[in-house]
């Protein structure tokens, strides 16, 4: 879209006060903002996923979702699809997922980025689409989105011809939401080494030179959970993938780190946060930071998983704290760590040194391996939880 269009689209907002004043309308437990709905109707409360008031009304008891054709990492819109919505009186009550504060804030970063681009076009986005980065004395690092930066902004810029204004800021909000830190993304290579995400990790030339990251092994990665979350049949489902797929392949457990180290590993690079790894301390807080953030990321994964009625895919523990903690997962966390003391419940820790999550093909989806699952013939895609060093984090 060209600065033409652009400056008469955004004149649908000139009645309205700048975005950064105005907050989104909706009540999500935090504050008035709130803007998801996919499946939206008389009761958004009823049919959503997500614990939001919707931003983008649609008609009652119907399901909306954008049809998309791929080519590789390049997508389009080639229409929208409108379907009648059945209902079971069976059927029981699903318990909404509830994004925390710090997702909220991410996803109004979206749409300020949106907001803020000089047009609609891909590299516009991008500009704007990148957190401010964080330096702890280690190198750069900061909040990245889940969905691929130029796959996100793409999606984003080939949809600004085919959305209202307010669909496409809902769309930004929600690409924007799921962020991570990166240096809580490291993986161990085939090689024998380690790699991490851009900001992660640095090697001593590169700490010198105050330039480059340590990023063996994050194209392929990268690319490869763009190529799965594209195999899913709704937006919902997409960012859940993108979250099973970042556990599963991007981030490692503390205890396979702590395995690794007694086995002889070493290494001259300098984590973001933990320092120069070649020291045990420092090897140790990156090891527990990069653990606690995959925990809280597979919480949060499970919560969402629920809400999406794919409760299979989720170990039966962590179903049951998520229940009895309407679906929050930092309220289930806290309370099955804090039940960890009481031996009198006899709870099982995940101890294993490597992931035992499932491993979904690209063109597999959630919802269509959940028999395989219920049969016990394939593995879920979360692993039973790990105790975390600190659950507050």
């Amino acid at each position: 879209m060209d600065n033409q269009k652009k400056r008469k689209f955004d004149g649908q907002l000139t009645s309205q006060k700048k975005l950064r004043e105005t907050p989104l309308s909706g009540n999500n437990g935090f504050g008035s903002i709130g803007i998801f709905s996919q499946e939206v109707g008389s009761n958004p409360s009823d049919q959503n996923p997500f614990q939001f008031k919707p931003l983008v009304p649609i008609s009652s008891n119907l399901r909306q979702t954008t049809i998309f054709e791929s080519f590789g990492d390049e997508l389009k819109i080639t229409k929208r699809k409108t379907v009648k919505k059945t209902e079971s009186k069976s059927e029981k009550p699903v318990q909404k997922y509830q994004p925390s504060l710090e997702q909220m804030e991410y996803g109004r970063f979206g749409i300020e980025a949106l907001s803020n681009s000089k047009s609609y076009g891909k590299s516009d986005i991008t500009k704007q689409w990148r957190m401010k980065a964080i330096d702890h004395g280690y190198g750069g690092h900061g909040m990245d989105e889940l969905q691929r930066t130029s796959y996100a902004t793409k999606q984003l810029s080939v949809m600004s011809s085919n959305l209202s204004l307010k669909e496409l800021r809902w769309q930004a909000f929600l690409l924007s939401m799921d962020r991570v830190d990166t240096s809580s993304l490291v993986w161990f290579t085939p090689e024998g080494g380690i790699g991490g995400h851009p900001g992660a990790l640095r090697s001593p030339k590169q700490l010198k030179e105050k330039k480059g990251t340590t990023v063996t092994g994050h194209g392929s990665r990268d690319s490869n959970r763009v190529k799965a979350l594209l195999s899913e049949p709704d937006d919902f489902s997409r960012f859940a993938r993108a979250k099973i797929e970042t556990i599963r392949t991007m981030s490692t457990p503390r205890e396979e780190f702590e395995d690794k180290r007694k086995k002889g590993f070493k290494t001259d690079l300098t984590h973001a946060i933990g320092g120069d790894l070649s020291k045990s301390g420092s090897f140790q807080e990156m090891s527990s930071y990069v653990g606690d953030k995959r925990e809280l990321l597979k919480w949060d994964t499970a919560s969402q998983l629920r809400s999406l009625k794919l409760d299979e895919h989720v170990p039966p523990v962590m179903v049951d704290y998520l229940k009895k903690n309407d679906n929050i997962p930092r309220l289930a966390l806290l309370e099955w760590h804090k039940d960890l003391d009481d031996s009198s419940l006899k709870l099982e820790v995940n101890k294993t040194t490597s992931s035992q999550a499932g491993v979904l093909g690209q063109n597999e989806t959630l919802s269509g391996t959940l028999s395989e699952v219920s049969k016990g013939s394939r593995p879920r895609s979360l692993s039973n939880p790990r105790r975390m060093n600190n659950p507050k984090i």
